[in-house]
């Protein structure tokens, strides 16, 4: 008897990975988390500035991305001038 070879029905009927009662227990952790939301709410609404340096952790993000921001920056400036006065190079007078 020769096998078939290809997608079978019970192939095709999609079944969900999970069970309802095992994705509530996998995320339980959210269930009784401390809301946040009138903390942040609170931050952003009181201090004054951009939205973007409010929070904690903005630092931390903020400054390596203008270091980053002024570094390319400036190095497309320097070629740029270099390639107007001819030189192809970031460092040679060819």
């Amino acid at each position: 008897m020769s096998q078939r070879i290809g997608f079978t029905k019970t192939a095709i009927m999609a079944k969900p990975l999970m069970q309802p009662s095992l994705i509530f227990r996998r995320n339980i952790g959210f269930v009784n988390r401390e809301n946040r939301v009138p903390y942040y709410q609170k931050l952003y609404q009181t201090t004054p500035g951009r939205i973007w340096s409010k929070s904690p952790r903005a630092k931390y993000m903020l400054y390596p991305y203008y270091a980053l921001l002024s570094f390319t920056f400036s190095g497309s400036m320097y070629m740029m001038v270099r390639l107007v006065l001819g030189h192809k190079t970031w460092f040679s007078a060819d």
